[in-house]
């Protein structure tokens, strides 16, 4: 299943209040850098310049539920350190 990721930072600077960010529909909003430089393609998150304001896309690779308030990571990416 594919997501897509946006910061919350910036859904927060274009609805202007909590209760608009509802209205971007199913966005999965994480206060994480999502630069290209530190979420490559391929990247793993466990579930959080070129900023990717608009998010980037996303795909589920294992079966959960995700809850306001959850902490997100970054995972090793296969090859790098």
């Amino acid at each position: 299943m594919q997501l897509n990721i946006m910061n919350s930072r910036a859904i927060d600077h274009i609805a202007q209040s909590k209760e608009r960010g509802q209205l971007a529909g199913d966005q999965l909003f994480i206060d994480l850098d999502i630069s290209e430089e530190n979420t490559p393609p391929g990247t793993q998150l466990s579930i959080g310049k070129e900023l990717h304001l608009r998010g980037i896309n996303a795909k589920a690779v294992h079966s959960g539920t995700i809850r306001a308030g959850n902490t997100i990571s970054k995972v090793r990416i296969d090859g790098q350190k």
